[in-house]
């Protein structure tokens, strides 16, 4: 998403694209976590071979849960002064 061109569109609508993708992420996150309890629910018992299976969803977790964070900080950030 590109905030910096923001200023081209009325506030709203950056907002609005803000919480639609927020959404978007929380949404593969909670697939992500339901897979996570389903095939890993106690990752430091994994054997070497189910710990190299692991290591895409952990990947796929951190990326969402940092996309999420910062679709809320921008929204806060954004609606400041409104």
């Amino acid at each position: 998403m590109k905030t910096r061109a923001g200023s081209l569109v009325p506030p709203e609508a950056l907002l609005t694209e803000l919480r639609r993708r927020r959404a978007l992420h929380a949404e593969r996150l909670a697939v992500y976590r339901e897979i996570q309890h389903r095939d890993f629910p106690d990752p430091q018992y994994l054997s070497y071979d189910q710990r190299l299976l692991y290591l895409p969803l952990l990947r796929g977790l951190v990326f969402e849960e940092e996309n999420v964070a910062w679709c809320d900080a921008a929204i806060e950030l954004l609606q400041k002064g409104k």
